[in-house]
């Protein structure tokens, strides 16, 4: 009888290890699939990432993290990652988006950062984001994290947004970029 219980546990955990790689590599090919068809991605596509996602988050943050460090990616490929890891809300996440962001020191990667920090809203996105948008020269960026930090509240940001607050708005916008 202990032989047939022994058997029985471990084909039990064969099978959740099996389950679980299996979430693991959906999450992947599903991203992986966003970036194939990045013209035709539809709504579903990721509302579906979003499910997934949500099933396990901790789950979900390791397999993007094992994904982004098992080769280089194109900063291109990396943006629905970066995205992917802000929707775990995990503070981890928050290391490694920041990790990524500066090791590249991309300029698109950090606006897609930005949004995924906003969407886990803690100190240390908070402070990181601060940290940036007071070093930044471009003036669009700073207003795009100060925008982020105010959806997160970030109350430590408020003493920064007076200069911006004092600046003429159409500093911001160039004839061009109006519709």
């Amino acid at each position: 009888m202990k032989s047939f219980s022994k058997i029985f546990f471990l084909a039990f955990v064969f099978l959740a290890l099996n389950a679980v790689a299996s979430a693991e590599d959906d999450l992947i090919c599903q991203l992986d699939r966003l970036l194939a068809d990045e013209e035709s991605a539809s709504p579903k596509q990721f509302e579906e990432i979003r499910a997934e996602i949500e099933k396990n988050p901790d789950q979900a943050l390791a397999s993007l993290v094992a994904r982004v460090n098992s080769g280089a990616m194109s900063e291109k490929n990396l943006a629905p990652y970066i995205w992917a890891m802000g929707l775990t809300k995990s503070p981890a996440a928050v290391r490694e988006i920041i990790r990524i962001t500066d090791s590249t020191g991309s300029k698109d990667l950090l606006q897609h950062s930005i949004q995924a920090l906003a969407a886990i809203g803690s100190d240390q996105a908070g402070g990181y984001l601060l940290e940036k948008a007071q070093t930044s020269q471009d003036p669009m960026l700073r207003f795009d994290i100060f925008n982020a930090l105010a959806g997160m509240r970030y109350e430590q940001a408020i003493p920064y947004t007076t200069p911006i607050l004092e600046q003429d708005p159409d500093q911001y916008y160039s004839s061009e970029s109006i519709p």
